[in-house]
């Protein structure tokens, strides 16, 4: 399980997810024509428990929560029809979108507007 936070530059966080993103699609490369499928699931935030246990803020727009359980139906269709890569949500699909074709200087500084500290100075 990944997160569309793997195509932006936030952290440690966002770094772990574009590993499980680039392994995923490296593992499903190789694994081409065994009958043996990879797909990663990438989506943006969802309504679980995660959140307040682990006291992140929730207080975003609910245009960008996602239903868990559509998050695992959507997931399971792309399953289905053998894509390597599942981004749950139009909003998200366009971010995960906008994130792989844009240059990555302009990645980075959007990056910037999710940091979860002040900048060093």
């Amino acid at each position: 399980m990944a997160s569309v936070a793997g195509w932006v530059a936030g952290g440690t966080y966002s770094a772990a997810k574009s590993w499980v993103i680039a392994f995923s699609e490296s593992l499903a490369t190789e694994l081409a024509g065994t009958g043996v499928t990879v797909t990663v699931l990438c989506p943006g935030l969802v309504r679980t428990e995660f959140h307040r246990r682990s006291r992140i803020s929730i207080d975003k727009p609910d245009a960008l929560w996602l239903d868990a359980r559509k998050v695992v139906r959507d997931c399971l269709r792309d399953v289905g029809k053998g894509k390597v890569i599942s981004v749950p949500g139009l909003i998200y699909k366009g971010l995960a979108w906008l994130a792989r074709v844009s240059p990555r200087g302009f990645v980075r500084s959007g990056g910037k507007l999710t940091a979860h500290r002040p900048p060093l100075r």
